[in-house]
């Protein structure tokens, strides 16, 4: 995590991450619902609402959430090879022992809902299972997916409030941008299959990108006009 060149790597990227979660979070503000409000939006809805009630209420759960962010961090290591060590989960706090982390691993339980994934792994089995998912089991799906997104969505907040360590190993400016392209995009796939917009959506993100793009070379163009006035104004 040291050393010029994992510094050099972080500039040069974090611009990127921020401009890319401003093209994603646009992108998903223009993206139509086509969804079925009876047995996906709505329960959805009421699954999120529900939740954050009982967890701003003070029934946080906060053990299982360490639990689960700690298992990502154990996660993102194994996928990038490395050797972990002990873990261990407190009432309100853990950590793992890992050998040579990079931001992946020590960012991903910030932007990676450990608890919506494993939700949909579950919900994947019992399609492999059961011929036909009748409605009301699509309803209880899309509740159990709005509860364990604001599950995610809050305790992730509440730790980032509290300050954390792993956002310093990185630089909080680069980690913040991270994390907030992650979790746009995680939001932005989770439409685009509950939906079914793949050619709409890819094609309204690059769109975006796009009108991006030629925004910051409008805004280059007009800032060095600007400053060649300003350098012709005060030449003697």
């Amino acid at each position: 995590m040291s050393g010029w060149a994992p510094r050099l790597l972080r500039l040069l990227l974090t611009p990127l991450f921020y401009l890319g979660a401003v093209a994603v979070g646009w992108t998903i503000l223009t993206l139509p619902l086509c969804v079925d409000p009876r047995t996906v939006l709505w329960p959805a809805v009421a699954g999120f609402v529900t939740a954050e009630f009982f967890l701003l209420s003070g029934l946080r759960l906060v053990r299982l959430y360490v639990v689960g962010h700690e298992l990502t961090h154990w996660l993102a290591a194994k996928l990038c090879g490395r050797r972990t060590g002990r873990l261990r989960a407190e009432a309100s706090r853990g950590s793992i022992e890992v050998d040579d982390p990079n931001a992946l691993i020590v960012l991903a339980p910030y932007f990676v809902p450990v608890y919506t994934l494993a939700w949909i792994g579950l919900y994947g089995v019992l399609r492999m299972a059961v011929a036909t998912i009748p409605d009301w089991g699509v309803a209880v799906f899309s509740a159990g997916l709005g509860a364990t997104c604001a599950f995610h969505l809050t305790l992730t907040a509440l730790a980032l409030q509290r300050g954390q360590d792993d956002l310093r190993l990185c630089g909080p400016v680069f980690s913040m941008g991270v994390v907030l392209f992650g979790n746009l995009v995680l939001a932005f796939l989770a439409l685009v299959v509950a939906g079914r917009l793949w050619g709409l959506a890819f094609g309204l993100l690059a769109q975006r990108l796009a009108d991006l793009w030629w925004l910051g070379c409008d805004l280059a163009a007009m800032t060095a006009a600007l400053a060649r006035r300003l350098t012709a104004g005060t030449a003697p």
